[in-house]
């Protein structure tokens, strides 16, 4: 399945809630392999992201957030953007809503997982 690098780091906190979910045994088995797969891919846009970041900014007094001038500001967001829209190849199969039965599921967490539930 192609699908870009923004839509899975902008649903990682989804994924961690879906992975808190009890469902049966197979549907876990299968969400279980959907993190492991995304997970590296998460790590290497987080790194991107940070090199990114040291790049055109500074980090502030607190070493924990970079402060950035407008223009680098600019810089780094179309960076992030073009970033977002690389398109990666990943092997799993889509969720279904029946992969989900039982579940409590938010409206939202739907919203932000829409790249990997087929109706």
């Amino acid at each position: 399945m192609k699908v870009a690098i923004g839509k899975i780091a902008d649903s990682a906190d989804a994924l961690k809630e879906l992975g808190k979910l009890q469902l049966v045994a197979k549907s876990s088995l299968r969400i279980a392999r959907i993190i492991r797969t995304v997970q590296p891919e998460l790590e290497l846009h987080d790194a991107q992201r940070i090199a990114c970041a040291k790049q055109y900014g500074t980090l502030d007094e607190a070493k924990n957030l970079y402060m950035f001038k407008p223009d680098a500001a600019q810089k780094f967001a179309d960076e992030m953007t073009e970033l977002g829209k690389t398109e990666i190849e990943i092997a799993i199969e889509k969720l279904t809503i029946a992969d989900l039965e039982g579940a409590k599921v938010s409206p939202l967490m739907l919203v932000a997982l829409d790249w990997l539930i087929e109706e």
